[in-house]
């Protein structure tokens, strides 16, 4: 995928601008099925921005079918037949544990967590996405 820049000060959130970006790169042709996208980390750091923000447009670009996690890729390369929830679950189940590059995800028939983490994010007042580190109490 060719490099791209986002425009801060922008009418468009810079999440919805990182959307098109990939979106347009899927549609030429630069980006095609299986190509990894870059991480949320190294977006993040490449435009120095929240990861929050990064991942809100993959969520979003997942949610429209353009992105697909590596977990259920994994899962789904794991059922066998036809491919029903039931059978994505179990398949989940079965195999425990996902690495998705240092980011484990571990599954059983009594934990269906994933993980034991989790991120928060803000969204600010003009659209984007600021990861929240640690939490503070109010004043209030």
């Amino acid at each position: 995928m060719r490099a791209f820049a986002v425009v801060r000060g922008d009418e468009t959130p810079l999440y919805r601008q990182i959307c098109e970006h990939i979106r347009t790169a899927i549609r030429t042709g630069q980006l095609r099925p299986g190509d990894r996208v870059p991480s949320t980390r190294g977006l993040a750091d490449q435009f120095g921005t929240a990861r929050g923000t990064v991942d809100a447009a993959y969520a979003i670009l997942a949610g429209e079918g353009y992105l697909v996690g590596r977990a259920i890729i994994a899962a789904l390369e794991k059922v066998n037949g036809e491919p029903t929830r039931q059978a994505l679950v179990e398949a989940v189940q079965n195999t425990g544990s996902f690495d998705l590059g240092g980011f484990k995800l571990s599954y059983s028939a009594s934990s269906n967590r994933g993980s034991n983490q989790v991120f928060l994010t803000v969204i600010q007042p003009d659209g984007s996405f600021k990861a929240v580190d640690r939490l503070e109490k109010s004043g209030t």
